[in-house]
């Protein structure tokens, strides 16, 4: 695997004649626009398959899966744009196999239950675990539920094992504090939660939970221990999962305040995730990089030496943030964009996408007029490189596997990354056929 930086002047085909690749597989692997625009700055996967096959009259995908014998969710991993026309061609090349040496990991997908069907299905192939987001702790220990089973249907027949996430934030991004603090310091609401969450998965059929605390103090932190443990021992008698969903940068905590919870946390968890996914959604912050690979990597150092790093799983938001500039707190806007709006922009403005070597990630700036005022503007957002130094940090810290916040829209360059390094853990038997 390689990753391309777009030139001035470069195209399609000549990126392609460069590296000895078919455009077509250019252009899948990263999901360009039949356009063939490309924006200079920008970064495209270049990938090299150990094992391709021609496709021959009246073959069909399971039975190539079984000339090969592998798994017919590989050959969707490798040549995922099938999912949208099912159908194979003679003369066409079949990417069988990547080397994908480095090893087994686990890999979590966060969506809200109203994820668009298509997309689901695009992505599970890739996935060990389907994170649920929507349902919501109220101040009585009751929770809100949602309307959920279909995705834990798709979930399961794919393969991919559902977890019911139970956040300190609204779907919206908004601190529930007060909630879940309350619930915390009463025993007799903490046992009422707990049994809310064992019906609730019992019912639906989620394989587990994780739980999301956006903000942990020294004045809080055994009331989260201790809910963690009881929680963890109704669930391992059912044979339930039970993680945590934490972002270094939210939980005000530090080398001191791990030492103090997380020793004890980690003997009742099936893993831990750590990623920042709330950066820009509701607090409007001052404009810079949406993630930070330095940060993560310095938190990683420590959080290594305190927990053992084969239940750590290390991830992102797969979201880029649009600022006005000057910024002024509470005042300025700020907009969300899916990686493909933000290469649009930087097209349609005509703009140069840089890159910020400390936190790995890209930027570009333009201008715009509104009503006469030209207002600047500044985009930061992931991609490959991104992706690339976050998978990085797996094998050099030993880490289980990574994580992506959210998968609300099909991001293909985290899977042409992810993929071809890596063997996906599954928990669940994967499909012989494909699922409805």
């Amino acid at each position: 695997m390689e990753i391309h930086i777009v030139q001035p002047g470069d195209t399609i085909d000549t990126i392609a004649d460069k590296y000895k690749v078919s455009a077509a597989r250019l252009i899948t692997d990263n999901s360009l626009e039949s356009s063939g625009a490309l924006v200079t700055g920008q970064a495209l996967v270049i990938l090299y398959p150990s094992q391709t096959y021609t496709v021959k009259p009246g073959d069909t995908l399971e039975k190539i899966a079984r000339m090969y014998n592998v798994p017919l969710m590989q050959i969707f991993r490798n040549n995922n744009y099938l999912f949208e026309r099912k159908i194979i061609y003679p003369g066409e090349m079949i990417v069988i196999s990547y080397n994908n040496d480095k090893g087994q990991i686990n890999t979590f997908g966060y969506a809200a239950n109203y994820i668009d069907i298509n997309i689901l299905r695009k992505t599970l192939p890739f996935l060990t675990y389907l994170c649920v987001l929507g349902n919501q702790i109220t101040e009585n220990a009751d929770i809100i539920s949602i309307n959920d089973k279909k995705v834990i249907e798709i979930s399961k027949n794919f393969g991919v094992a559902p977890i019911m996430l139970l956040p300190s934030l609204t779907v919206q991004g908004i601190e529930n504090f007060d909630a879940t603090f309350n619930v915390y310091i009463n025993e007799s609401l903490s046992d009422k939660l707990i049994n809310n969450i064992m019906n609730i998965l019992k019912e639906k059929g989620y394989m587990g939970v994780s739980i999301t605390f956006e903000y942990l103090y020294s004045f809080n932190q055994i009331l989260y221990q201790n809910f963690m443990i009881k929680l963890s021992k109704r669930l391992k008698a059912e044979g339930l999962k039970l993680f945590i969903s934490i972002s270094p940068v939210n939980t005000n905590i530090n080398s001191e305040g791990i030492k103090k919870i997380y020793p004890d946390i980690e003997k009742v968890l099936d893993g831990i995730t750590f990623m920042d996914y709330n950066k820009g959604l509701n607090k409007n912050p001052p404009p810079g990089p949406v993630t930070s690979i330095k940060s993560l990597e310095d938190f990683l150092t420590t959080t290594t030496t305190i927990i053992s790093e084969e239940i750590i799983n290390i991830g992102s938001t797969a979201i880029g943030v649009d600022w006005e500039l000057p910024y002024i707190p509470n005042v300025s806007r700020s907009v969300i964009l899916k990686y493909y709006t933000a290469i649009a922009l930087a097209n349609d403005r005509d703009s140069i996408i840089y890159f910020d070597e400390v936190s790995q990630t890209p930027y570009f700036t333009y201008t715009e007029s509104n009503a006469g005022v030209i207002i600047q503007h500044i985009v930061w957002f992931i991609d490959a490189r991104t992706i690339s130094s976050i998978v990085n940090l797996i094998p050099k810290y030993n880490l289980s596997g990574t994580g992506v916040w959210i998968i609300m829209y099909y991001f293909s360059q985290i899977w042409s990354i992810v993929n071809p390094q890596y063997e996906i853990k599954k928990v669940l038997p994967e499909p012989r056929s494909m699922p409805l």
